[in-house]
């Protein structure tokens, strides 16, 4: 069986992007095409708040990665959330960090019924 793993938005983007000429950054890009090589030992999944996301932004480099996140299964984000007062509170969270927010509650439910590794985004110092 394999593993299953939730990607989110900055996977796909750093797969995707010109090659940074910041070394973390070109670092964590190098790291992803490594990881993406693997992929097939896991079954892959994604939200609609990260074909979302990746659809923001440049035409082009919007196209790119949705090209690669078409072959993802997509999760239904309702379908996992028991009652909307379950999503974060409005007025608990900061506007900026809603989104963000609700993305992560997003995958919890699945993550309670067999665990799911998140990749994370890499926090820049």
């Amino acid at each position: 069986m394999k593993s299953k793993v939730y990607l989110e938005t900055t996977v796909v983007s750093y797969l995707t992007a010109w090659q940074s000429r910041d070394l973390i950054r070109a670092a964590h890009q190098q790291i992803t095409r490594e990881w993406w090589q693997t992929r097939a030992k896991y079954d892959l999944f994604i939200s609609q708040f990260v074909l979302d996301e990746a659809a923001a932004g440049d035409q082009e480099a919007a196209a790119d990665r949705l090209k690669i996140l078409r072959e993802i299964e997509l999760l239904d984000v309702q379908a996992h959330c028991e009652r909307r007062d379950a999503r974060p509170h409005r007025r608990s969270v900061p506007r900026v960090r809603l989104r963000a927010a609700e993305h992560l509650h997003s995958t919890g439910p699945v993550a309670s019924a067999s665990p799911v590794p998140v990749t994370a985004r890499p926090r820049s110092p």
